[in-house]
């Protein structure tokens, strides 16, 4: 069930039913939501996205790649999703001539057909093979999400699920533009396959944040860079002490070790103090105290909007002394 975020310059997002059921929505919601967010500061640019998606098909005949930039030798399915795409794309150039359309990230949820005996043991080689063949056709950079099959699709074999989701972490692993996230812990319907529509939308979060994540290290790094894993989220470019990842949440630049994301406490008067940090106007702003008790955090002051400029708020400096941090969060 796959779709392809599309970055156009003046296009105002729609959302659509898409093809898993014919008439439902998914988590392309979510994920159009948050992208969209993501990128609510800059005036010219829109979210579209380009579902296709077909529920119950398989990777080993109807999503097949053929191993090139042609639909020659493509299964069916793959065949009428490349068509969809290519077909979005010129209408979105067609409607909007004067946009420039980057395709941005695509989104994979798909291995419960392929859960067979047969089948299951070469998901590693094939899903690896459709990537390749889909960046042949949509840009060599294209950053690929793979949702990770759920521990709790129970309605599975446990072999062969624990196959396909085996071979999806190692195909992540293996390829610096392609990332994974976790299905576990989401909501599940009673049949113990299909996710529900609370797990449908925390999924299409998910996607969001990663794909924003991808898009950015695309953006920002250096082939060389991606290529060495320098680009990884957890790998710490600049040697700042801050992840890579770290820095794509608080705005501060990865290729600099001079910038990193700080807060600083001034106290200006008897009782009366501030905590300041930078900000961006897409983040949001969480202020925390340390529970010397249990370790915990907790919310101090509550999150705010940032302004694109260094935010002061007010604390009571007439408490204990105490250990407070800044915790950036994505829209």
């Amino acid at each position: 069930r796959p779709a392809s975020a599309a970055r156009p310059s003046e296009i105002s997002p729609a959302l659509r039913p898409g093809l898993s059921e014919t008439v439902q929505f998914g988590p392309e919601v979510m994920l159009g939501a948050r992208l969209a967010k993501f990128h609510s500061d800059e005036p010219q640019t829109r979210v579209a996205i380009i579902k296709y998606a077909n529920g119950g098909t398989n990777l080993h005949t109807q999503w097949k790649a053929g191993g090139d930039a042609t639909t020659n030798g493509d299964g069916t399915e793959y065949v009428t999703f490349q068509q969809t795409v290519t077909g979005g794309l010129a209408a979105l150039a067609a409607a909007y001539p004067g946009a420039e359309i980057d395709v941005e990230a695509m989104v994979w949820m798909q291995g419960e057909s392929d859960a067979d005996a047969t089948n299951a043991p070469l998901y590693q080689t094939r899903l690896a093979a459709f990537i390749a063949d889909v960046r042949a056709t949509l840009g060599v950079s294209l950053p690929f999400v793979i949702g990770r099959l759920s521990s709790s699709q129970t309605n599975l074999s446990a072999q062969h699920l624990n196959t396909i989701r085996a071979a999806q972490d190692s195909v992540a692993a293996t390829d610096p533009l392609t990332s994974i996230i976790s299905t576990d812990g989401l909501g599940m319907n009673a049949d113990a396959l299909h996710f529900s529509a609370a797990g449908q939308q925390e999924m299409g979060s998910r996607f969001a944040v990663e794909a924003a994540y991808y898009a950015w290290a695309v953006d920002t790094f250096s082939p060389e860079d991606m290529a060495a894993g320098l680009a990884e989220p957890d790998a710490d470019r600049d040697g700042d002490g801050q992840s890579n990842r770290a820095e794509f949440i608080s705005g501060s630049s990865p290729l600099s070790a001079t910038s990193f994301y700080r807060a600083w406490y001034s106290i200006e008067g008897p009782g009366e103090g501030s905590i300041s940090y930078p900000t961006s106007l897409t983040r949001q702003y969480v202020v925390e105290k340390l529970s010397e008790l249990d370790g915990s955090w907790t919310t101090e002051l509550a999150a705010a909007r940032g302004s694109g400029d260094t935010v002061s708020r007010v604390l009571d400096a007439s408490q204990a002394k105490g250990i407070y941090r800044v915790r950036v969060d994505l829209p």
